[in-house]
């Protein structure tokens, strides 16, 4: 099975704990506070077509209303035992306003059954750069409830 990040047979993968490979593992004590520790997609995979793909085919598969999808999103990005993480080690914090402000203040979500119902073929187009915020909160969601699922997002 290859890594999703460091795209190797050879990196050992824990993906079911939030850890990627030891390519992102820390390699010090620093990042030991007890928390599920999930690390940020990097750009370069999030806006991939194979990645909103298989993010829409999850969020199709949730078979949550869009306006739940938002309270699922808050409920796993604001859990007390998660800690998200850039590669580089910093600490990504997910603001209060950030779900609503990654769909531009549409509180009807409907970018979101725009979404779903393209689960049924891969897009022709690679995502635009500004749903990068968007994707990467609804892929942060998915590792901190479903990292079974969201282990194939970068296939």
């Amino acid at each position: 099975m290859t890594c999703d990040f460091c795209s190797t047979t050879q990196c050992h993968i824990q993906n079911d704990g939030g850890e990627l490979c030891s390519f992102v593992r820390a390699a010090n004590d620093n990042f030991e506070t007890g928390k599920r520790v999930f690390f940020v997609p990097p750009a370069k995979v999030l806006l991939t077509k194979s990645y909103l793909f298989r993010l829409a085919i999850a969020t199709a598969n949730d078979n949550l209303p869009r306006r739940k999808v938002p309270d699922w999103m808050a409920d796993c990005l604001f859990r007390e035992d998660v800690e998200f993480r850039f590669l580089c080690g910093s600490l990504y914090i997910v603001g209060e306003e950030d779900i609503e402000d990654a769909f531009g203040g549409d509180l009807s979500f409907r970018w979101l059954s725009d979404l779903t119902n393209t689960a049924g073929k891969m897009p022709k187009q690679k995502p635009h750069y500004t749903l990068e915020f968007r994707l990467r909160l609804l892929a942060l969601s998915f590792w901190v409830d479903k990292p079974h699922v969201a282990r194939h997002f970068a296939r």
